[in-house]
């Protein structure tokens, strides 16, 4: 998305359920220099993370090129981070003028039980 200030982001199908084998990325980009991305989750609602020797995520967003406060079950390694479960993320802020959202689902048709995720977010100083 560019162009914007401002706008909302949700999962497909939201909040009825996503479906399983997704692989979506959003790509929000703002032109103005010395700007960033703010992002804010309205709701967050994903598969829970498979518990084990790993903590994995099997359906997930992943921010990339974000810094991020604490908040939520997340990963975080190097510039991205990934969140799954029911716990909405904190704010989250671009470092540049862009960010990259990935949206995941697994391949189990549990995930038609949890509503999915919706984001807003807005061009700053």
């Amino acid at each position: 998305m560019t162009g914007k200030s401002q706008g909302v982001l949700h999962s497909p199908n939201y909040p009825s359920g996503y479906p399983p084998n997704l692989f979506c990325t959003f790509k929000i980009i703002t032109h103005d220099a010395g700007h960033r991305i703010k992002l804010e989750f309205n709701d967050f609602s994903l598969r829970p993370p498979v518990h084990g020797a790993l903590k994995q995520c099997l359906d997930y967003v992943d921010l990339n090129n974000e810094y991020y406060a604490g908040g939520s079950t997340y990963i975080c390694e190097l510039s991205h981070c990934v969140f799954c479960g029911s716990e909405k993320p904190v704010t989250a802020f671009s470092d540049d003028n862009y960010i990259t959202m990935i949206f995941k689902s697994g391949s189990i048709s549990s995930s038609y039980f949890y509503r999915g995720w919706s984001v807003s977010w807005y061009n700053e100083r």
